[in-house]
């Protein structure tokens, strides 16, 4: 064990270096010239410390020394003019450091969280339903903030060992020994910081479940779309108990890593400066038996003084860059992946046909990662171009997964989904997306202005008003919009000054007036209507038959009056298709489809009869 630890410094030193590396490498990629002035301004105090150090000497010598009873005042004066020099090259220095190091530090955060949004945006979808990627994204959020503390620290670092080395390099002169005692002296505190820092990333790593409960039970207490429900059902106390007892788990977790480290730290803390008090004595000695002179031991006691403290912040600097090295590892490979996708992407690939004639699932297999079952198991089927294909069943039948399959949101693990013969997995999955409009029953709501909120169907399109409002007439959604104070201008969502929230079913409109905007080949509607009336359901499809005629459309519902216009209905079952055939066949067919349909008509018919009249007829708005 012992022998294996001492094999493995090493390997960990070297790690470290090659991770301190890439810190480097980010931060120059992110702000190469304000790099080059930080270094400048570090390097320059650097060696105006150095100066001031033998400035003091100087004067020391003037004063103290052998010509003691010939010193003038004037070369006091002098060597105190330069010494008050550098004492103000030193503070501009540090106060132009200061403001460069902020600038640099936003920079280089911006550029370290930029490359996390990279991979969150191009990783596939099917990473999402991984806790692993999740608990891998967290620590990434967490950590991106690193390569900016680690910059400072290494910028840090390198104007310190400038000074080291000069202050180390004039006590070699003084007393060889001295420098061996101070070196000494701080790799105790060396050891016992990269100690801190490698049990510290154990427990943050071991934490990232908890971490993710109390992100997500703190989110049901601050965010608006559950402010209801924690208030209709009182359940603030009860989620801040949840809230307390994930942070006492946490809190155990890390006051068990600090006593364990504090000991470690005391005890190195202790070996310094028993270092530094022996290289006191040592000066203390050799003036005391002629060895130095009291110039030269005055000198040295100062540099010793000093170099202390100076020593015990490099050492700690020293852990604290193995801390971030180890967090940074971890951020690195996250954001790894995004380069392996792109160079997956960059490979020569298929271009995705501008309007496919098929579509085609061929025995078709997905499964969610951790799911028992698999979500579609064999499936196949063909979509022809300009057809409305309706696909029904119960929650959890695989409509959805069938649709994103098809669409190539995800890859299926067996089976293939050809669009005019060609694999999806050969095609460049942008151009497909390029290709394909989605409203999910889940849809987005932006806190953007309601133009935008429609314009971002496809955000390389011109803004064009026009087309904007075009799309907005379609899906029902213009005449709400341009009643708002400032129209098409005005943010949607009460959570940004001068916001104006919407009624889901509004939401829901301006979500179909996004997807028409999109303007793809392939339409993909996931329950469109979930959130409006029978007679609002009936108007809009009335539009999205004229709007998306000759378009491909796969449409997903549980009311089954939108699907019976379909060309091609397909039933399924636990992620199987159990049935297929216009509304007619089946109907005469008289299974699930049929047992469905009348279960359904017979409620609609029994709601309308208690339903007032006019109930039907009134225009979406505010709940």
């Amino acid at each position: 064990m012992t022998s294996g630890r001492r094999r493995s410094l090493p390997v960990r030193l070297v790690h470290g270096v090659r991770v301190a590396g890439g810190a480097f490498a980010l931060m120059w990629q992110a702000a190469p010239r304000t790099v080059l002035l930080s270094l400048a301004l570090q390097v320059g105090g650097a060696l105006v410390s150095g100066g001031m150090l033998l400035a003091v000497r100087g004067m020391a010598g003037t004063v103290f020394g052998p010509h003691a009873a010939t010193w003038r005042p004037g070369a006091v004066a002098a060597d105190l003019a330069l010494l008050a020099g550098m004492l103000a090259a030193m503070a501009l220095a540090g106060s132009l450091q200061r403001g460069v190091g902020m600038v640099l530090g936003e920079r280089v955060g911006w550029y370290a969280f930029r490359q996390v949004l990279d991979v969150a945006c191009e990783v596939e979808l099917a990473a999402f339903d991984s806790s692993e990627f999740h608990q891998r994204l967290q620590r990434a959020q967490g950590s991106a903030h690193r390569p900016v503390q680690m910059t400072e620290q290494l910028i840090s670092l390198a104007g310190s060992v400038v000074t080291i080395s000069g202050m180390v390099s004039a006590l070699y002169l003084i007393d060889p020994v001295l420098v061996a005692v101070l070196a000494l002296a701080a790799a105790p505190p060396l050891v016992a910081s990269a100690t801190f820092g490698r049990k510290l990333f154990t427990a943050v790593v071991g934490l990232g479940e908890n971490d993710m409960r109390r992100h997500y039970v703190r989110s049901l207490m601050t965010e608006r779309n559950h402010a209801k429900e924690v208030r209709a059902f009182g359940l603030g106390r009860y989620l801040r108990r949840l809230d307390r007892d994930l942070f006492d788990e946490r809190l155990t977790i890390m006051r068990a890593v600090a006593r364990r480290t504090s000991v470690h730290a005391l005890l190195a803390a202790m070996a310094s400066a028993l270092g530094i008090l022996s290289g006191v004595g040592l000066l203390a000695y050799s003036f005391a038996t002629g060895h130095s002179s009291l110039t030269a031991a005055a000198t040295a006691a100062v540099a010793v003084v000093q170099l202390g403290p100076m020593l015990s912040n490099v050492t700690y600097g020293l852990g604290e860059s193995y801390e971030h090295a180890l967090f940074l590892s971890d951020y690195r490979a996250f954001c790894a992946r995004g380069e392996t996708i792109r160079r997956a992407r960059a490979r020569a690939r298929l271009p995705a046909p501008r309007d496919p004639a098929t579509i085609t699932a061929e025995n078709v297999t997905f499964r969610y990662t951790g799911a028992v079952r698999p979500a579609l198991s064999g499936v196949s089927m063909t979509i022809r171009r300009g057809e409305v294909i309706a696909l029904v069943g119960e929650n959890g039948s695989g409509k959805t997964t069938l649709a994103k399959v098809l669409s190539g949101l995800y890859e299926p693990q067996g089976g293939r989904i050809l669009w005019d013969g060609m694999d999806l997995r050969d095609i460049d999955a942008a151009g497909v997306r390029e290709r394909t409009a989605v409203l999910f029953q889940d849809f987005g709501r932006y806190l953007f202005t309601a133009a935008e909120n429609i314009r971002i169907g496809r955000p390389a399109a011109p803004a064009d008003l026009a087309r904007v409002q075009h799309a907005a007439r379609q899906a029902g959604a213009h005449e709400f919009v341009s009643a708002l104070e400032h129209g098409y201008d005005n943010v949607l969502g009460s959570e940004l000054p001068g916001g104006v929230d919407l009624s889901l079913g509004q939401w829901q409109r301006v979500a179909l007036a996004r997807a028409f905007f999109r303007d793809a080949p392939l339409v993909i509607l996931d329950e469109p209507t979930a959130s409006m009336d029978a007679f609002a359901e009936h108007q809009l499809f009335k539009g999205i038959q004229s709007l998306f005629a000759g378009r491909t459309i796969i449409l997903i519902s549980h009311r089954f009056s939108s699907v019976r216009t379909a060309d091609r209905i397909y039933t399924l079952d636990a992620g199987r298709i159990i049935e297929a055939g216009s509304h007619d066949e089946l109907m005469a067919a008289g299974g699930t489809y049929a047992r469905m349909f009348e279960l359904q008509s017979s409620a609609y018919l029994r709601e309308a009869a208690a339903t007032p009249v006019g109930r039907h007829h009134r225009p979406a708005g505010r709940a």
